[in-house]
């Protein structure tokens, strides 16, 4: 996650509203400290890997996809192969492709 889309985040959370984090931001390129929560009433919430508990949520995705109903297809913006995988992490990092794909 980029500092520029949580400083955005941050200026359209209503007080007492809440900010999901749904990426790493490196350290140092964003600075919120806890007085700024304190005084804005503001909440951070991490999800990591979209919060999924495996055991129950992976079942019932691969059940909706099998099924029509998720199409996974579109969720991959870009397929790399294995030699161009530190050319796709410096994609993700320019914030140009959001799920990148391994294939042979």
């Amino acid at each position: 996650m980029r500092a520029a889309v949580m400083t955005a985040a941050d200026a359209l959370t209503q007080r007492g509203g809440t900010m999901v984090m749904v990426a790493i931001q490196p350290a140092g390129e964003f600075s919120w400290t806890p007085f700024d929560a304190v005084r804005s009433e503001k909440r951070v919430l991490g999800c990591w890997y979209g919060s999924a508990e495996v055991r129950r949520d992976f079942p019932r995705l691969i059940g909706l996809a099998e099924g029509g109903r998720l199409d996974v297809a579109t969720m991959v913006t870009w397929r790399i192969a294995l030699d161009d995988v530190n050319d796709g992490l410096a994609a993700i990092e320019r914030g140009e492709v959001i799920r990148s794909v391994i294939v042979n």
